[in-house]
């Protein structure tokens, strides 16, 4: 029978490689899904050995046995840990995220700040990377168009701000009707995202940091 010693112990040492796991594949994470994370291909052999010196470290500190486990799904890896009591598997924990290997291009900014988004992808492997921008950043600017704190935002305002709002085009938006809003939001963020597409990419870089840019991708990414 387990004793409450033992329950504690084995509660603690979940919760301690919880925390490991995530802590782990941190390094190695490209984008968050739900229930699944994107880890850079090749990173889960990675993953699997930085584990297993976590759970080696943790028996000699407390006397105790565990086992790492990993099944793969379809492209989907699961981790378990199984903790062992005379040969015996007596507690297995599960975590509740898997994880998913892709391969990523990576771009570095001091060698393409000086292309459009529109030139360094065209008839490439990853063109369609363009649209997937394109379709991002529109929905992201509606967004903030709606939300309507631009309209206080002195920022907004100066003469090299991303946007220089002029003081016409703000009383203008304020008498209109919410459908009115909508269309202007839209209008807005089409002009705006093609712009964006068709500047030197170090325009991009300049008023956006790269992790907030790289969430429009699937297939690559840039990196400093």
């Amino acid at each position: 029978m387990i004793t409450f010693k033992d329950a504690v112990n084995t509660l603690v040492g979940l919760h301690y490689f919880a925390e490991k796991f995530q802590k782990t594949i941190q390094p190695y994470t490209i984008k968050f899904e739900k229930e699944n994370i994107i880890v850079y291909k090749n990173s889960i052999k990675k993953i699997k050995e930085e584990l297993k010196t976590a759970i080696n470290d943790y028996e000699k500190a407390n006397k105790t046995n565990f086992i790492l486990q990993t099944e793969q799904n379809n492209e989907k890896y699961i981790f378990k840990i199984h903790q062992i009591e005379n040969d015996e598997i007596t507690k297995t924990h599960i975590f509740n995220t898997t994880l998913t290997e892709k391969e990523i291009r990576q771009y570095k900014v001091d060698a393409v700040k000086h292309l459009s988004l529109i030139d360094l992808l065209k008839n490439t492997n990853h063109e369609n990377e363009i649209q997937n921008f394109y379709n991002e950043f529109v929905e992201q600017e509606v967004d903030n168009t709606l939300d309507e704190g631009w309209l206080a935002s002195l920022d907004f305002h100066k003469e090299n701000s991303i946007y220089n709002y002029k003081q016409k085009e703000i009383n203008h938006f304020k008498t209109l009707s919410e459908d009115e809003k909508h269309i202007f939001a839209y209008a807005h963020a089409y002009t705006y995202v093609n712009m964006l597409l068709t500047r030197p990419l170090n325009y991009l870089f300049e008023h956006y940091d790269l992790e907030y840019i790289n969430i429009a991708f699937e297939e690559i990414e840039f990196i400093v």
